[in-house]
């Protein structure tokens, strides 16, 4: 762990725009086990940090599969209009993410009131 906060702090020192570290691509429990440097710095550090790996080309020109679609929610897709998206199958694993709108009546006035946090409204 010291290494990642050397870094870390030389890129504050340095008042780096960005820092670059290497990765080996471990994954699964190699990863587990041996840690990973350049994820530890990424969270230490408080600029942009790229994290490259080894460039694997033995996959190249392999399209990934994909599955297609349900029949059963495409078409209750279509009979809704797009209102449901998933079957009675598929629907209890899909929920729809929450949306948060603000009523401003279309007018957007420089004098209104602006939410501001303050140790007292928290």
């Amino acid at each position: 762990m010291e290494r990642e906060r050397n870094i870390a702090q030389l890129a504050a020192d340095l008042d780096a725009d960005l820092v670059v570290v290497g990765s080996h691509g471990h994954r699964g429990l190699e990863r587990l086990l041996l840690g990973s440097v350049a994820e530890r710095v990424a969270r230490l550090a408080r600029c942009p940090v790229w994290i490259v790996r080894p460039k694997d080309h033995t996959t190249a020109g392999r399209v990934p599969e994909i599955e297609p679609p349900c029949p059963e929610c495409v078409k209750r897709r279509q009979e809704t209009g797009g209102a449901e998206l998933w079957c009675a199958r598929h629907s209890e694993h899909h929920v729809r993410p929450h949306r948060y709108s603000y009523a401003t009546n279309g007018v957007y006035a420089a004098s209104s009131a602006a939410y501001q946090a303050t140790p007292e409204g928290m």
